[in-house]
């Protein structure tokens, strides 16, 4: 089933299957063909963002995921969050984290939409 949001069925299936791993949802899709590793990462990397946000998760923790996830795969981006991790390593500050999430949420928009939409309310 596609949920509306922009996101490609393929990524949505890469968030949907991260959401799964991580036991925030039953596994009740079935992806049919193996995913790429790039919308798999991503929607790994967008869960791991949604538990910090929850926090159930240590910024410093998150960088560490997600860098090791991304090495070899989205330079980019790999280097963004590589470079976050030394600035955080340097000065950890609730500020500076608050900083780099904004930036983090911002790329990640899409799957966060779409994982508040598929996650029952936690209220």
């Amino acid at each position: 089933m596609k949920l509306p949001t922009d996101l490609t069925q393929t990524q949505q299936d890469g968030v949907k299957k991260a959401l799964s791993d991580a036991n925030f949802i039953d596994a009740t899709f079935i992806v049919q063909d193996a995913l790429a590793p790039l919308p798999q990462i991503f929607g790994t990397i967008a869960v791991a963002f949604y538990g910090y946000e929850q926090n159930h998760l240590q910024w410093e923790d998150f960088l560490n995921q997600a860098i090791d996830m991304l090495k070899n795969n989205c330079q980019w981006l790999y280097d963004d969050l590589l470079r976050f991790q030394h600035e955080y390593q340097a000065e950890p500050s609730d500020t500076l984290a608050s900083k780099q999430a904004a930036f983090i949420k911002g790329i990640f928009a899409e799957e966060l939409t779409l994982i508040e939409q598929v996650i029952p309310c936690e209220n």
